[in-house]
């Protein structure tokens, strides 16, 4: 897969209602990144059969029933676009799906309807690497992940948590209570999202009337290739250069201050274990500084008069 292909869209798409499983999107995005930024109506888009299989989760050992499964899906499958007018339209991702057996080739083509959120886009779009989302195994990681980089020069972004899930596609009875809707959809994203993206976010809550109301996001960007090399050339501490790093600590602020700077660092971004600063309040306040895996934290161990 080329690892340059870029997804584009319209931020209204982005925010559409609708529910799709993770094979689903992956094809989808595949797809939204064939579309040339000039084009001014949608093209039938080839690919080869093998391509659209290797984005297929679950394979069984018929791999021709497995792809004619996910096309069919996925032509079946509606979403409703909210209007700036108060209106919304209700369409399908595709208008039309086609096999060549000879060629082991698959032809796809949007619906016109799609044609305002997908093509010609000057303002109101969001942009990622197609790359950013074909390795997460979680299809509310997908969405999410859509929805916060629409937001991620802002750095945050806050949700009505109805208005969440029926974005999400979650129906009435599915992950209703605050507990289930966190444990399948929020921390599966939240762990998954700073490994395999450029994303990572954390998130409060604001309660109604004893019940969870609003979600609030706060989004960091990761930049992949510096990590990378950094990860590459890092060696694992030991007592002597943990300790200088640690030295570096600015030991005047408190221990939440330090741990959410060790937290913020690219050196430590995706290895402080404190990655959930909420949770800091519920640690012992002499532990509060400490990221069992960030180096600048390893003998960070503070007396509770030092908080």
């Amino acid at each position: 897969m080329n690892e340059e292909l870029v997804v584009t869209k319209a931020n209204s798409l982005i925010e559409a209602s609708y529910r799709l499983n993770i094979s689903e999107q992956r094809v989808l995005a595949l797809l939204v990144a064939q579309i040339p930024p000039d084009d001014e109506d949608f093209k039938p888009y080839r690919f080869k059969a093998a391509a659209l299989q290797t984005l297929i989760e679950n394979a069984n050992k018929d791999e021709h029933k497995r792809l004619k499964e996910l096309v069919r899906g996925l032509f079946r499958k509606t979403l409703q676009i909210r209007r700036s007018h108060g209106g919304w339209i209700m369409t399908n991702w595709l208008s039309s799906a086609e096999y060549f057996p000879g060629k082991g080739e698959v032809e796809l083509c949007f619906d016109p309807k799609l044609k305002p959120y997908l093509l010609q886009l000057q303002e109101r779009f969001t942009s990622y690497k197609l790359l950013s989302i074909v390795k997460l195994r979680s299809r509310h990681s997908v969405r999410l992940y859509e929805l916060l980089k629409q937001y991620e020069s802002l750095g945050k972004r806050s949700y009505d948590l109805a208005e969440l899930r029926n974005t999400l596609g979650l129906h009435k009875e599915e992950y209703s209570t605050w507990y289930d809707f966190k444990k399948r959809v929020l921390e599966p994203a939240k762990r998954e999202l700073p490994k395999k993206t450029d994303l990572e976010f954390n998130y409060t809550t604001r309660k109604h009337v004893r019940a969870v109301a609003f979600v609030d996001f706060v989004i960091w960007s990761i930049d992949r290739n510096k990590l990378t090399k950094k990860n590459a050339s890092k060696k694992k501490p030991t007592k002597k250069n943990a300790g200088s790093a640690s030295s570096q600590i600015n030991r005047s602020e408190s221990p939440r201050k330090q741990a959410e700077s060790c937290y913020r660092e690219n050196d430590f971004g995706t290895k402080c274990k404190v990655q959930d600063i909420a949770a800091l309040n519920a640690l012992p306040k002499q532990r509060q500084a400490i990221c069992f895996e960030c180096p600048a934290h390893q003998q960070a161990l503070f007396d509770s008069s030092t908080v």
